[in-house]
């Protein structure tokens, strides 16, 4: 990934058909461009929406990372609400721009691809995943990153197939997660005690 940066965006991100290239929308306030604004200019506008203390603090820092830090080259990771079961990854190629035909404020990007969430590093979904921000500089294990970027990621099973001879005439056909954790086979192995329809 060289030196670019990685960033979270959290929006309505729709796979692009038939071709690469498409817009990556965002959702902030406020409702009007905010080309070849600077920090000082960006938070004197959200100011002038009625934003004040916090609200306003965080406004600035998620319109500032979007409409000044992202920078063409750098990789965006996409919480897609249209998709909430797969990240999208893409690559940003433009810069900031304001249409409401295309969703306020967005970037042309390139879409590389998607990942089921079930498929990552749980410390990632743990923690990357649930920032609570709209937009965000993702500091995370490069290691990590580069492992998202690569296509074979995309081959790893998310789910396993299970067979349980539980008679010699009778046996149980099941899946669970292919990271299925200790806690979580305990509160299954749990539920299947209850399962009995008679007594031995």
């Amino acid at each position: 990934m060289g030196s670019n940066n990685c960033w979270l965006v959290r929006g309505a991100y729709t796979k692009p058909q038939g071709k690469e290239q498409n817009f990556l929308p965002c959702a902030f306030k406020p409702e009007i461009s905010l080309m070849g604004k600077d920090s000082e200019e960006i938070f004197n506008a959200l100011k002038a929406e009625g934003l004040s203390g916090v609200n306003l603090s965080i406004a600035v820092g998620i319109a500032g990372f979007f409409v000044n830090g992202i920078q063409p080259e750098d990789i965006i990771i996409v919480a897609n609400k249209l998709r909430p079961d797969v990240i999208s990854l893409v690559q940003v190629v433009g810069g900031y721009s304001y249409d409401v035909a295309k969703g306020g404020h967005f970037r042309e990007v390139r879409y590389l691809h998607e990942i089921p969430r079930a498929s990552l590093p749980k410390q990632f979904r743990d923690t990357v995943l649930r920032t609570p921000r709209l937009v965000a500089r993702v500091n995370f294990d490069e290691a990590v990153i580069k492992s998202l970027l690569d296509m074979s990621v995309l081959d790893k099973p998310t789910a396993l197939a299970v067979k349980f001879p539980l008679r010699p005439d009778f046996s149980i056909d099941f899946t669970i997660p292919s990271d299925l954790t200790e806690r979580e086979s305990e509160r299954l192995s749990s539920f299947i005690k209850t399962l009995f329809q008679k007594e031995g």
